[in-house]
């Protein structure tokens, strides 16, 4: 009777998790090709769910009783869920982006890789929330296994990562917030926090460039491995917000190994470059406030990631107003005169010259050589029009917003990209990015030109991508021919690029000297008084002296550039660009992120800023 009543209470259990959506940790695959368990693979998720943009990580860890070596191939394929909708009367499709990786494991051992697998981003047409999709295929001599993953996220809300032992006691309630902070359609399975457990994370800053915030304790943040932790701090100063519970009241930004500096240590919270750091105190795990958790990680002033996404770049929608960067490029048009002199032309050709000339009465047979022949002639024609008025390849415009620290040994630089593109005749679309990059495309004004957009769902279009040489290796559809394209894109690079301060006499101008490689056109620097400084026209490697400059000056020459940013990158260089003791510097000459080499970027404005070095 008890080991009923206990079969009881863990069916019950078990039903209880699983209806307040917990998300398990385990192997998407795990399969054995052997009755003794000698040859395996296992597929385990990093995290518990999808994201709707950015990378998923994964973990194969392989496992070879054979004697000889195998071979793995894994194929990936990530689409958004929203084709259950219908444009113009008839399925719009929808994006997809494929990824392939290829894994040996010698005879009788066992290999362990981390993946991280290519997602496209959620641009649903209708409603509040995306949902994403990967099926997954691994094969081996001839055999394959199948699985797949989906996530569901309410726009409107952070994407949040959220450790274990906080998610099994906490997950509902977070879930119990969604109603009363979203508006428009439910289905019922968005979930607010994604699981993960410590133990298990990637050691690459891309795996979490999908989410915008991370929660854990100070216990779990010491279960990381180093390489982990600098992983999420890279993504904290591109714009993630971590939350750290202290349940032991020693812990700080330094026992934790986030900031050394003895200023910062007896702060509640830190920004970090584009992100936040908040470090605060539980006495338990099961005592956890998720309303303060959600109004730390879910400022109102601040649009999720996947929102900015989906809305920063259509600002013009129903309006006559569009994005700035946009603008510039000018209107793609076709003067459609050419085209009716050439389909006229085509009409007598094939009609009356036709017949009466080339295949005149008692020649009709030679109508099955003229007719081809002029049909082929005209297509060229078309084709020659078409490459005469649009050209190969194309030309666009980037902005560029970058944030160096040299302090602290990092030597890092910390990039965040947008660029928009119009093509004309596109005759190879790969490339490959020049460093490990986040990349998305992003949907821009409903035109004839727009392949992606917020009217179609982001189009029905066809990515891949995988992990090349230097960075991400791309074709398909990014950028097709005779179209308009906006990326937005991120990246963390190594640099030796920084602003040396030199001298700094009380009263007097400071010396700067510049080590970045490259002219930098106007520099602005705010002294530990909250004075202004600046200086133009800096080569590689020169030392000026800075004169005075008064705030609005300085605020108007910043924002020469401002304007051409996305709202969300206005908002952190406004907040940026106050610091004491930091520059910020405007250039055209900094390399950008690199993609498709046939487009001709007639301008890459680059506005720097970070701590000068003394």
């Amino acid at each position: 009777m008890i080991q009923f009543k206990n079969s009881i209470i863990t069916l019950l259990v078990i039903f209880f998790l699983s209806s307040n959506g917990l998300q398990a940790q385990h192997e998407v695959i795990n399969h054995s090709y052997d009755d003794k368990n000698k040859t395996t693979a296992k597929l385990l998720p990093l995290v518990g769910s999808l994201p709707s943009s950015g990378y998923m990580p994964f973990r194969l860890t392989l496992k070879n009783g054979t004697k000889q070596d195998k071979n793995w191939t894994l194929d990936f394929t990530a689409k958004s869920q929203d084709d259950i909708y219908y444009y113009g009367g008839r399925n719009r499709g929808f994006p997809t982006l494929t990824s392939e990786f290829s894994y040996s494991c010698p005879a009788g051992s066992t290999k362990t890789y981390d993946i991280l697998v290519p997602l496209t981003t959620s641009i649903p047409a209708h409603g509040g929330s995306t949902s994403s999709d990967l099926s997954i295929k691994l094969i081996t001599s001839g055999k394959t296994v199948h699985d797949s993953m989906n996530g569901t996220q309410k726009m409107d809300l952070p994407a949040t990562l959220l450790s274990t032992k906080l998610y099994v006691q906490h997950s509902s309630k977070f879930n119990g917030l969604i109603k009363a902070h979203s508006s428009g359609y439910r289905s019922g399975m968005e979930s607010y926090t994604t699981e993960f457990t410590p133990s298990h994370l990637s050691e690459d800053w891309r795996a979490y460039s999908g989410f915008d915030a991370l929660v854990c304790t100070d216990d779990d943040w010491r279960e990381m491995s180093a390489g982990v932790q600098n992983a999420i701090l890279e993504w904290n100063r591109l714009g993630g917000n971590i939350l750290i519970y202290k349940l032991q009241s020693a812990s700080n930004f330094k026992s934790l190994n986030i900031d050394d500096s003895e200023v910062n240590n007896g702060r509640k919270s830190i920004t970090r470059s584009f992100g936040t750091v908040t470090i605060t105190p539980l006495s338990q795990i099961k005592s956890l406030d998720v309303k303060q958790v959600d109004k730390i990680i879910n400022p109102s002033k601040e649009n999720p990631k996947i929102t900015s996404l989906n809305e920063d770049y259509e600002t013009g929608a129903g309006s006559s107003t569009t994005w700035s960067l946009q603008k510039a490029l000018g209107k793609l048009s076709f003067s459609p005169f050419y085209l009716i002199l050439i389909l006229i032309a085509f009409g007598i050709m094939v009609g009356p010259v036709n017949l009466f000339v080339f295949a005149k009465a008692g020649q009709r047979h030679r109508l099955f050589i003229t007719t081809p022949i002029i049909a082929l002639a005209a297509s060229l024609l078309l084709v020659l029009l078409i490459i005469i008025q649009d050209g190969f390849g194309g030309h666009g415009q980037r902005v560029m917003l970058m944030e160096v620290r040299a302090d602290g040994g990092e030597n890092k630089a910390y990039i965040w990209q947008e660029q928009v593109a119009r093509t004309g005749v596109i005759l190879g679309g790969s490339f490959e990015t020049s460093s490990p990059t986040y990349m998305s495309p992003v949907p821009l004004e409903p035109s004839r030109f727009s392949r992606v957009t917020r009217e179609n769902g982001g189009g029905a279009c066809n990515y891949t991508a995988k992990h090349g040489e230097k960075g991400l290796a791309a074709s398909g559809d990014w950028f097709q021919s005779r179209s308009v394209h906006g990326h937005y894109l991120e990246t963390v690079i190594p640099t030796r690029g920084r602003i040396n301060l030199k001298s700094n006499q009380a009263g007097g101008p400071p010396t700067i000297n510049s080590s970045f490689d490259f002219e930098i056109q106007s520099l602005y620097y705010i002294d530990n008084t909250g004075q202004t400084w600046e200086a133009s026209n800096i080569a590689a490697g020169d030392s000026v002296k800075l004169t005075s400059s008064d705030p609005v000056t300085t605020l108007k020459g910043i924002h020469q550039h401002h304007d051409t940013m996305s709202p969300k990158l206005q908002e952190k260089l406004d907040s940026l660009r106050k610091r004491k003791n930091h520059f910020v510097a405007i250039t055209v000459n900094a390399p950008a992120i690199s993609t498709l080499d046939s487009i001709k970027w007639t301008k890459t404005a680059t506005i720097i800023t970070g701590p000068v070095v003394r």
